[in-house]
């Protein structure tokens, strides 16, 4: 099944941080998606739309360039954010998340841990905020959830 357009945006790009990143995700999936017999026309179309639109909004040496401070912080940006929701989420921080967050030298270690703390702290009052717009009606009585 070939996944829309947004889907493929919002879930799967939204995963890089960086349009760089986001751009090779895109040339490596139409590569793969180019692959074997086997081809999913709507996705390898999809794939291409994408493409050509970070193509025309950015400039070729902006998608086509990784350098090493790009990677680094693309992996802060990375953990920051799955750090930050996973405390929003669970209230702490997993042990396989944290020991990658160790695995950073100790200025990128800080920067990470800085990053969590700011996203954490605006993702929970956006979230607040949101619940606070929950009227009585949205909300289903326990009795009837059974």
């Amino acid at each position: 099944m070939t996944v829309s357009k947004f889907e493929y945006n919002t879930f799967t790009l939204g995963e890089y941080p960086g349009v760089n990143f986001k751009y090779k995700k895109v040339c490596d999936d139409l590569a793969e998606a180019n692959k074997g017999w086997r081809k999913d026309a709507k996705l390898i179309a999809m794939l291409t739309e994408v493409k050509q639109e970070l193509e025309s909004h950015y400039d070729s040496k902006k998608l086509n360039t990784i350098n090493k401070q790009d990677e680094i912080n693309f992996w802060v940006e990375k953990l920051s954010r799955k750090a930050a929701v996973e405390l929003l989420a669970l209230g702490k921080i997993s042990p396989e998340l944290m020991f990658k967050i160790t695995c950073l030298d100790a200025d990128d270690l800080v920067e990470c841990v800085r990053k969590t703390t700011v996203l954490s702290s605006q993702l929970n009052h956006e979230v607040q905020n949101a619940e606070q717009t929950v009227q009585q009606g949205d909300v289903v009585p326990i009795d009837q959830m059974k």
